[in-house]
């Protein structure tokens, strides 16, 4: 849906001038190059499909497959032409949204096949495998076990979390924010005046509008920046 000249033409000049717009030139700029790029990566997606079977297959072969369980995630999101970019740097929803999927054969039939609301991240990983492994989390580990959330329970959840991405790269600006259930808040860090987007995810899902400058915003604006503030602080 954002894949159109007006959602690119509403980004900052800068980022229109990105790494991530010259990667689209090379990969979505002409019909022949969309359909050659998406084709490869689902042809990518495909072929990972393929050798998790076969994981699973050699599981079953060697009778480990009632006692195994399996992670599948990946390590990033990744534009495939929406707003008018390409790579993985910048916090639109399609280059920060991760697959997750956590499957533990001892769970009973009727609790399988779950999907859960939380946010989970990356850095909650390995606190998960030491979980499962019954090796103790050590406490600076910024993440947390997803097990608890695999068996069903309910429990006290994060309802936000810090972004960032500081790659030195003279084209891929610097960019920070914050990611609630409902709003997402950009701040790109190296510009004079810093400049902020500002969207309402459960009105705006693929970010279309940038509200950030609407007055009635202001209060909902402020609160973000406080809360980039904090955990920014948090984790220095």
């Amino acid at each position: 849906k954002t894949a159109a000249p007006h959602c690119f033409k509403s980004l900052p000049e800068y980022i229109q001038k990105s790494e991530a717009r010259k990667r689209w030139n090379i990969r979505f700029s002409t019909p022949e190059k969309y359909q050659e790029s998406v084709k490869g990566y689902y042809r990518l997606i495909y072929g990972v499909d393929v050798v998790v079977g076969k994981i699973v297959d050699a599981l079953k072969e060697l009778r480990f497959d009632d006692n195994t369980i399996i992670i599948f995630t990946g390590d990033k999101g990744f534009y495939l032409g929406e707003h008018g970019l390409a790579g993985k740097w910048f916090m639109h929803e399609e280059s920060i949204r991760t697959p997750l999927i956590i499957y533990d054969p001892r769970l009973q039939a009727s609790s399988r096949g779950k999907r859960r609301q939380e946010i989970a991240l990356n850095v909650d990983i390995a606190p998960t495998i030491l979980d499962f492994a019954e090796i103790d989390i050590p406490e600076q580990m910024q993440g947390r076990s997803l097990r608890g959330l695999v068996y069903g329970k309910d429990e006290e959840w994060r309802d936000d979390f810090f972004y960032e991405h500081l790659f030195e790269n003279a084209e891929i600006p610097k960019s920070e924010g914050v990611r609630t259930e409902r709003w997402k808040y950009i701040r790109y860090i190296e510009q004079d005046p810093v400049d902020e987007e500002l969207y309402d995810l459960q009105n705006d899902p693929y970010e279309e509008h940038n509200v950030a400058m609407i007055k009635d915003n202001g209060e909902i604006l402020n609160k973000m920046r406080k809360r980039w503030n904090e955990l920014r602080e948090s984790l220095r």
